[in-house]
């Protein structure tokens, strides 16, 4: 839970950073195209990583939850004639 509060903190912090970033962009003078270029550029990674990211967490958590992937006591063996 802490690491999927993170990305959401985080990860949601990057928009108004990327529009930040254009319109200071577009008050220096910067080429408009150039800036919402660059905004969509910062758009585009933090959408990968807040929906990528967020969901491998999510999977990750669903099977530790889970007992997924575990292997039961009992298929443990070191005897391979009793199998």
């Amino acid at each position: 839970m802490r690491i999927m509060r993170l990305f959401v903190v985080i990860g949601w912090a990057i928009y108004p950073i990327a529009t930040a970033i254009e319109q200071f962009l577009q008050i220096g003078g910067a080429d408009i195209a150039l800036a919402v270029s660059i905004a969509a550029c910062i758009y585009v990674v933090a959408d990968v990583i807040n929906k990528v990211g967020f969901g491998i967490v999510a999977i990750q958590a669903a099977k530790v939850s889970s007992g997924i992937g575990e292997v039961a006591p009992s298929a443990v063996t070191t005897d391979p004639v009793t199998k």
